[in-house]
């Protein structure tokens, strides 16, 4: 008999005892005329959603076998309601059909290890080991801070709030929900840009953090109740699905994202209800193309960031008279309270780990801001900006009178100021290090890196 099934009632006894978890049973050997002859078989026990899965993995085609279990190898799983159903199915099924037990490795991702031959196997201690030491990645804060401020430029006070509680998250072996944190401000003033910028620093800095990705979920585009299914998918029997879902599909590929739900007080109320769920159990239920027509998405390991246009203002009026921007005690009970009476639903305000309050951005702020801005349009052409005329910065906000829509008018004017003196810049020769130089219209000149500036004439004779 194969071990999965020998071990079968042990096991789910086990996992119930301990509060849930799962077990993998790799190698298995599958009923004789089985293709392909051998899967990988894991046994979940959730006792949150209370329910007992088997899954197998790959899909299992065998004739010889009866309905119930052609089934569970066709879809890949099969859910019972509780740990005794379980019991008697396997009993009933798939104990007739198996052989002797093949050579196996267990694996319990809570910490435990079975083996025929004696008390542990040192070999799946080690392979678990390794596998929970992959997935918690240790980083200081206040590297992680200093990273994010050399791209999000005026909010010193935030960042590393921001990074403590991303870092804490980070280094939970067995995080229980996700980190939820809000982000608070007026428009343009770095909310999306610390979203984004987040797992680029991640990635920087350690190794594991490549597994990191980003996404933005504009609310907006989910504020009628049959877009759900676009973003958490359809339930079996209704259009769409099998189709695919924007969220729930990025999470099954990769659970550790960085997730922007941006506006999120446009979003239907079952899409927020869903969330909600999420945030407090770290799975979401989605459909999927099994016997249950379900599919549970572990999201625990991810961060969530909420942003929203209601009562941005008045919070950063109200911060700022009260002087409590670095106040982390007071911001939060600023924003739960302007958040709930505007109506954001109490039932999300209170699954919320962290409010972060951004400030307006200051004239120096913006002045770095705008230098980032022509560097990055200059990348855009395949230029390397290596210094800014400050100048140029200057003329570029002045173009701007308006200060009441953060960076992103800056960012605009540069682009129309520079946007056609990069493009000859470009044309002529991209590898070159440039400089920025004011001037009507301002000019890029060659940079050499040990004497600076090179003239109009050293350039004529080759020399650069």
């Amino acid at each position: 008999m194969a071990k999965f099934v020998d071990q079968f009632a042990g096991v789910v006894d086990q996992l119930s005892r301990s509060g849930g978890g799962r077990v993998e049973f790799v190698d298995q050997q599958m009923p004789e005329g089985a293709n392909p002859p051998r899967a990988a078989v894991t046994v979940v026990v959730d006792r949150a959603s209370k329910f007992v899965a088997l899954k197998i993995r790959p899909r299992v085609r065998c004739d010889s076998a009866g309905e119930e279990v052609r089934q569970w190898f066709r879809h890949t799983e099969c859910r019972f309601p509780n740990s005794a159903v379980a019991r008697s199915w396997v009993t009933a099924n798939l104990q007739p059909l198996y052989a002797q037990p093949a050579s196996s490795i267990v694996h319990d991702v809570r910490g435990q290890a079975y083996s025929n031959n004696s008390l542990t196997d040192v070999d799946a201690v080690e392979a678990l080991r390794s596998r929970t030491e992959d997935q918690v990645i240790h980083l200081k804060a206040e590297d992680v801070a200093r990273e994010l401020g050399r791209e999000v430029f005026g909010q010193d006070h935030v960042l590393p709030s921001l990074a403590e509680r991303v870092v804490g998250h980070l280094a939970r072996r067995s995080p229980r929900r996700p980190c939820t944190l809000w982000f608070a401000g007026t428009t343009g003033v770095g909310k999306t840009k610390s979203a984004e910028v987040l797992p680029k620093v991640i990635k920087r800095l350690v190794p594991e953090g490549r597994n990191y990705a980003t996404m933005r979920l504009d609310m907006s585009e989910y504020g009628e109740a049959h877009r759900r299914s676009q973003l958490l998918g359809a339930p079996q029997g209704y259009v769409g699905h099998g189709q695919g879902a924007q969220l729930t599909d990025a999470l099954a590929a990769n659970p550790r994202h960085i997730v922007l739900f941006d506006e999120i007080e446009k979003a239907h109320p079952t899409v927020l209800q869903t969330l909600m769920n999420a945030m407090d159990a770290g799975r979401l239920s989605t459909s999927a193309r099994n016997a249950s027509g379900t599919r549970e998405i572990n999201c625990c390991q991810s961060v969530f960031i909420f942003t929203s246009n209601l009562e941005n203002e008045s919070l950063v009026d109200e911060a700022t008279r009260q002087d409590a921007f670095d106040d982390p005690a007071l911001v939060d009970e600023l924003c739960r309270q302007g958040l709930h009476s505007a109506g954001i639903a109490p039932e999300l305000i209170g699954r919320i780990g962290a409010f972060l309050l951004f400030k307006p951005l200051s004239a120096r702020a913006m002045a770095h801001v705008v230098a980032h801005a022509v560097r990055t349009i200059g990348e855009e052409y395949g230029l390397r900006i290596e210094s800014i005329d400050p100048a140029v910065v200057a003329a570029i906000l002045d173009q701007t009178s308006s200060h009441s829509f953060g960076a992103r008018p800056y960012e605009y004017a540069a682009d129309r100021l520079l946007g056609g003196i990069f493009a000859e810049a470009a044309a002529r020769d991209a590898r070159i290090p440039l400089r920025i130089v004011a001037g009507d219209p301002p000019r890029c000149i060659p940079v050499n890196t040990c004497t600076g500036l090179l003239s109009e004439g050293v350039r004529k004779e080759g020399i650069a």
